[in-house]
């Protein structure tokens, strides 16, 4: 029982190992982490370094537009802009 603990705790540190190493070649490590687990930290290591390494990972752009309700009250419209004098 004792030697099944040290297998999946080796096998946790390793995956840890992958994730990190995905986070930095700009991969989401979480998901590099969970497929090490899933598949073994060998097959996910040997993936990751088959992928090339993502240098600028851009972000979406914020579409969402600030407005004011009837009310007075702040609120969010999501993809559209909000037009001055102009509620609804």
């Amino acid at each position: 029982m004792g030697e099944l603990i040290a297998w999946v705790v080796y096998w946790v540190i390793l995956s840890g190992a992958v994730g990190w190493a995905a986070t930095q070649k700009g991969r989401g490590g979480v998901e590099w982490f969970l497929l090490a687990c899933i598949l073994s930290p060998i097959m996910a290591v040997l993936l990751l370094l088959a992928c090339p390494a993502i240098e600028n990972r851009e972000e979406a752009p914020d579409k969402t537009v600030a407005a004011e309700s009837p009310d007075g009250q702040d609120f969010y419209r999501p993809y559209r802009k909000a037009r001055e004098g102009k509620s609804g």
